[in-house]
């Protein structure tokens, strides 16, 4: 019975693996390209098949996408660190932020680079697996679930 328990006691993420040799970091740290996207509903969003997430030690993650409205692919830096005892990771990104001020009879907009955390709920990180559910702008009732998959 006590055995049992500890053994069950491994499995850390929804999805599996039930247990795995390998630290989080070293199987999370890779080029991971993306499989599939399905929302809330269980809809299911075109993938294109160059969109990948590259995780680094150094805490750097680069997110190369097609960026629709732009007509073109286009790579974004940001920072992650595991949270909640490695079940979860959370993404830092800058972006900025726009106020506007009226002074006198004209409108004076200021710019300020402010960071964004975003979390990467996760279900399955294996050697070849990485699944997450994102939070779209932090609803809990709109949401993501992505696959990625490694080439190794």
């Amino acid at each position: 019975m006590v055995a049992f328990i500890g053994i069950a006691a491994c499995k850390k993420y929804e999805e599996g693996p039930f247990i795995s040799l390998r630290s989080p970091e070293k199987r999370l740290c890779k080029k991971w390209y993306l499989k599939e996207v399905r929302d809330q509903d269980n809809n299911s969003y075109d993938v294109n098949e160059n969109t990948t997430a590259t995780f680094n030690k150094d805490g750097n993650v680069y997110i190369h996408y097609y960026n629709t409205p732009l007509q073109k692919y286009q790579t974004d830096t940001n920072q992650w660190r595991f949270i909640d005892n490695k079940k979860n990771i959370e993404i830092a990104s800058k972006t900025i932020q726009v106020s506007a001020d009226t002074i006198a009879d004209s409108i004076v907009f200021h710019y300020e680079t402010v960071t964004v955390y975003d979390t990467m709920f996760i279900k399955r990180l294996t050697n070849k697996d990485f699944w997450f559910i994102w939070h779209y702008n932090h609803s809990p009732s709109k949401y993501f679930n992505y696959k990625y998959s490694s080439k190794e």
